[in-house]
């Protein structure tokens, strides 16, 4: 099986005029969904929602990674396959 831990985060992040950034979120057909991924397949989908949103509201939004891992907490037992 394939290892299929998250080492990179990507999101679409707005920037407010007070220059405050927030990770926006799209309407999919499951409600609203943050537009964030470990699977960067994905972003051409997201960045479609994420053109929307800076059009609708005005704001800057991009595209940021996350790189590096730090396991803050772990809830639960690993299951192993």
């Amino acid at each position: 099986m394939q290892n299929s831990e998250i080492k990179t985060l990507w999101a679409w992040v707005a920037t407010e005029s007070d220059g405050t950034e927030g990770i926006i979120a799209g309407i999919m057909p499951t409600g609203m969904t943050p537009l964030v991924t470990g699977n960067p397949k994905l972003l051409p989908i997201m960045e479609k929602h994420a053109a929307n949103v800076a059009q609708v509201t005005g704001l800057e939004v991009k595209l940021v990674k996350f790189s590096g891992v730090e396991v803050i907490n772990t809830l639960g037992k690993k299951t192993t396959h």
